[in-house]
């Protein structure tokens, strides 16, 4: 029997360690498997290491690009006008971005430039504070012709459930027929889009299209905690509908405490789910 690694990582943690620590797989994984912990303290006072394996199934939000929609908002039209746009959505639960992908377009000739994908905050139903932002994508890396664009992220992002925004802006020169297009559809979604100009104006009768694969992140296993003595631990699991898994550390201490730690998750492979 062949046997599939998931998860091997070994770092030294000095801070609070969540998000930074998803890893994905193509497909869901289910079935039994063994997750070893080792854990020293490498330095600080009263050093002390709380850390967990915790893992979801693979999710996305977002109006579905199988439905193209007829319209298209384009992206600084003049130097005050469009400046950022945006699209409302909801999480009804606490979940993780790892990437945002936006039916973009090029019109006409882009200088050269780059493009951003912002989260933002809600307040009385538009944009209030970013919350993340993406990394940049060259205008050189967007077609002539709507298609697929993604924004990734540096670390994932962990977002509480409510209601958010995700925003599109860039630095392109400020034109009319050389501009970037976001592709949408008649409302369907009960949410709302917005673009910015001086202030944030509401376009509730279009629905800009995204996609977002999204993680609802919940305890694997929690190992017991860890502090002057070097600790090894064995857990025999069974993981379901596993898109992804991450490890997550809590430490606590004074002086610079500071870990080395390490984790291997491995399963069956005939447990491997297409």
């Amino acid at each position: 029997m062949n046997i599939v690694t998931l998860l091997t990582t070994t770092k030294l943690l000095t801070s609070n360690n969540g998000g930074q620590n998803v890893v994905e797989f193509g497909t869901d994984y289910t079935g039994p498997s063994t997750i070893v912990f080792a854990a020293k303290s490498d330095a600080g006072t009263t050093p002390s290491l709380s850390a967990k394996i915790q893992n979801s199934a693979t999710l996305s939000i977002g109006p579905s690009f199988s439905t193209q929609g007829a319209q298209a908002t384009q992206l600084r039209t003049a130097a005050t006008s469009a400046i950022q746009i945006g699209q409302q959505f909801v999480l009804a639960t606490d979940s993780t971005f790892n990437n945002i992908v936006l039916p973009l377009k090029s019109r006409g000739t882009l200088s050269a430039c780059s493009f951003v994908c912002n989260i933002y905050s809600d307040s009385a139903g538009s944009p209030s504070a970013s919350l993340a932002t993406s990394n940049a994508v060259s205008a050189n890396a967007i077609l002539s012709a709507f298609s697929g664009t993604s924004f990734t992220f540096t670390n994932p992002v962990d977002v509480a459930a409510g209601t958010y925004w995700v925003t599109l802006s860039g630095n392109a020169t400020a034109s009319t027929s050389n501009n970037l297009a976001w592709r949408g559809l008649s409302a369907l979604s009960g949410c709302k889009s917005a673009v910015y100009d001086a202030s944030w104006n509401l376009v509730p009768t279009v629905d800009q299209e995204f996609y977002a694969q999204v993680y609802n992140f919940s305890d694997l296993t929690t190992f017991v905690p860890v502090s002057t003595t070097p600790s090894v631990q064995v857990f025999s699991v069974n993981i379901d509908d596993c898109g992804a898994l991450r490890t997550y550390a809590t430490i606590g201490g004074t002086n610079a405490p500071a870990f080395y730690a390490s984790v291997i998750v491995a399963t069956q492979q005939n447990s491997y789910a297409p």
